[in-house]
């Protein structure tokens, strides 16, 4: 089996947090995440509402 190119291993959420202990906390790559996954939470509850049920 190859390697991936960098940028399909960029596109998995568990690359880009800080390894703890070993690692410096830094809070960007937290905060993306969140804002990534609020922004699908999002998406997804306004095309829950858009549902054609009566």
């Amino acid at each position: 089996m190859g390697s991936f190119p960098q940028w399909i291993l960029d596109l998995a959420p568990f690359v880009h947090p800080p390894k703890l202990p070993g690692a410096g906390f830094d809070i960007v790559p937290i905060a993306y995440l969140l804002a990534v996954a609020t922004a699908g939470l999002l998406l997804g509850l306004m095309a829950f509402r858009r549902r054609d049920l009566h």
